[in-house]
């Protein structure tokens, strides 16, 4: 089997993995993040931002863009107060016309350091009955003084969550990304959330240097979560980003930080070390709604693989991987902006 069929091969399972996943997935819809939101605006480049990468989003003045916020579940109900990845998917109109795409989610590593792991966690979400915790586990609990099982919830019967901490038990590079997914808040706002590119990208300057990076959107309003004992609606978040932004744009910095000795550049399972040299490479400002959510969002593509010189992928092949599935995606749903090269 050549190189591309084995790719396309990885792509139609991995996708399915993440299909199956979700029961009540609709067909013809995302596979993941199928909830989601557009708007507009547009990103102005720092004053050091050239310096470090020749690409067109880094040459301003303003750059328009479309964003997508969504729910990291690919069930087309809004369920927005469960613990759930959000994404901020952004893509770059350039003055060329051509685009480049920049996604994030608020998870900062992967779950997958290689598209096999990659394949093997999400067929591990494959939903199961979940049964009640019975009486000697309680005792058990109790014994080792261990907080209760959270009790099976009455319109969820099913979950994945048992398969996939079994997942990250047996394979080491699940582990980080588990351990974030449980960590993580759910947030009051979609611009109060922080973002992250998981990849590293390659960039080059005006005089051919080298650098590799990682990316950040950070709100400008602050990372914001629940106060204690505040219970939200199941349907909040997008109601919220248009009253937001009837008030005064929602606005982002994007923040890089540079590799260092050390870093692995191809593994998105791998934290950096924190004190690595971050550089502010922009601002967004998010100042409205898309007026035709269907045809200028949900059935835009973004696609994490779409780039331009100055500003390209690292040879991750987790990220290759993930590029091919997306575009799979967009071609079975009949999105626009696919095949990647399409705009080129």
């Amino acid at each position: 089997m050549g190189k591309q069929s084995h790719d396309e091969n990885l792509s139609q399972r991995l996708y399915q993995a993440l299909v199956d996943d979700y029961p009540d997935h609709v067909a013809g819809e995302r596979p993941v993040h199928a909830v989601g939101i557009g708007a507009t605006g547009y990103f102005v480049p720092s004053t050091v931002a050239s310096k470090f990468s020749v690409a067109e989003q880094f040459e301003g003045p303003q750059v328009p863009v479309t964003v997508r916020f969504s729910n990291g579940s690919g069930s087309p109900v809004e369920r927005d107060a469960e613990l759930d990845v959000r994404g901020l998917a952004t893509k770059f109109h350039l003055a060329s016309g051509r685009t480049a795409d920049l996604i994030m989610i608020t998870l900062s590593v992967f779950f997958a350091d290689t598209p096999d792991t990659f394949l093997g966690f999400a067929a591990a979400g494959d939903p199961k009955p979940v049964a009640a915790e019975s009486w000697w586990a309680k005792l058990m609990d109790k014994l080792q003084l261990r907080p209760p099982a959270t009790p099976p919830d009455p319109e969820l019967p099913e979950s994945g969550a048992v398969g996939v901490l079994a997942y990250a038990n047996r394979h080491l590079a699940a582990r980080a990304g588990t351990v974030a997914a449980l960590m993580l808040v759910t947030p009051t706002s979609y611009a109060r959330a922080k973002y992250h590119a998981i990849h590293t990208f390659k960039l080059t300057d005006a005089n051919g240097v080298v650098r590799y990076a990682r990316f950040a959107w950070e709100p400008v309003a602050g990372v914001h979560p629940p106060e204690a004992g505040e219970k939200l609606p199941d349907e909040y978040l997008q109601a919220e980003l248009r009253a937001r932004l009837q008030q005064a744009p929602a606005r982002f910095v994007l923040r890089m930080s540079l590799a260092g000795q050390g870093d692995d550049l191809s593994n998105p399972a791998r934290v950096w070390d924190t004190t690595r040299t971050r550089v502010v490479m922009g601002e967004l400002f998010l100042t409205g709604l898309v007026e035709d959510q269907i045809a200028d969002c949900e059935r835009l593509s973004f696609n994490p693989t779409r780039v331009v010189p100055g500003f390209e992928c690292s040879g991750d092949p987790v990220l290759e991987a993930r590029g091919r599935a997306y575009e799979y995606s967009c071609n079975l749903r009949g999105g626009s902006g696919c095949p990647v090269g399409g705009d080129r």
